[in-house]
């Protein structure tokens, strides 16, 4: 068996080229190990730092623990997650935010998420989004596209998807203790 990384996702084939499949592959030798995962976190972690210039970052001024947030304005666990900003920062966690427009690369959401990154202050902007205010409508050259389709590659379905420092994905908002005790287990 071979792994194919491609744009939708990992899989599998035989090295004839005969069996194509989408699977999870467990080592049991010694004990359980997803083989999949591991090789999709090494993916994550490697991909996220061509993308370490176009996020948009809240960092703590005692930064204990980095995390990658796929997320999207509409989304209501995104607002619930950014209206904690502060004691998340406070808590000595950075979030470097990507965008995941969950309708897809067409759309008002995208759109939104394109004028979001183009803006003068996109910190500000993703700020207001997230208050359910309109953001000014501007075109730039952006990562956002490239984003989403990373996000989907590496398994993103939904919002938030938290990549946590080891590469593995938290989907969904924790509360700030059980996020830190997650991060704490993984030390």
């Amino acid at each position: 068996m071979v792994e194919l990384h491609t744009n939708r996702g990992l899989f599998y084939a035989t090295k004839d080229g005969n069996y194509f499949l989408q699977a999870r592959i467990f080592n049991i030798k010694d004990a359980i190990i997803d083989e999949t995962e591991n090789t999709l976190r090494k993916i994550r972690i490697d991909g996220l730092k061509n993308f370490d210039e176009s996020t948009i970052d809240f960092i703590s001024d005692s930064q204990e623990y980095l995390l990658y947030v796929f997320t999207d304005v509409t989304c209501g666990a995104c607002r619930s997650f950014h209206k904690k900003m502060a004691m998340i920062q406070e808590a000595g966690i950075s979030v470097k935010y990507l965008s995941f427009p969950r309708e897809g690369l067409n759309g008002s959401v995208y759109q939104n998420a394109v004028s979001i990154w183009c803006s003068d202050n996109p910190k500000d902007a993703i700020t207001k989004a997230k208050d359910g205010k309109k953001v000014a409508a501007i075109q730039c050259e952006n990562r956002v596209r490239e984003q989403y389709l990373f996000g989907r590659s590496i398994g993103v379905n939904a919002t938030p998807t938290i990549i946590l420092p080891n590469g593995s994905l938290q989907e969904g908002y924790p509360p700030i203790n059980m996020l830190l005790n997650i991060l704490e287990e993984q030390r």
